[in-house]
């Protein structure tokens, strides 16, 4: 999935045949642009950083409760002089489930 506009891109978190996993496995965005990611499993979901660029750990309350829902901008994982970027994440609750943004220029 692409995203040459600084639109947010919505990631969910959906229930999977071997546990909660990412609806995409692989984003490419502008830097500078959103993401919303969405817990829509029945579980709360803490989503760990995979590399060592990626500092913040994310938990999501479960579906349909007050913090299912988190808002991040994506800045690049170079520094401020560089515009881009690769973040990865993973679920604590299925280590198989991971996700790689790469930012862009816009």
């Amino acid at each position: 999935m692409n995203s040459s506009e600084k639109q947010p891109i919505t990631i969910n978190i959906v229930q999977g045949t071997h546990g909660a996993e990412f609806d995409s496995s692989d984003l490419q965005i502008a830097t500078g642009g959103g993401t919303i990611w969405v817990n829509q499993t029945e579980s709360p979901q803490v989503i760990l950083p995979d590399n060592q660029d990626t500092r913040r750990v994310m938990t999501l309350a479960p579906q349909g409760q007050e913090g299912a829902v988190w808002m991040m901008r994506m800045r690049s994982s170079q520094g401020p002089s560089s515009p881009l970027g690769t973040f990865r994440w993973r679920l604590q609750s299925n280590g198989n489930a991971h996700i790689t943004i790469t930012t862009t220029v816009p």
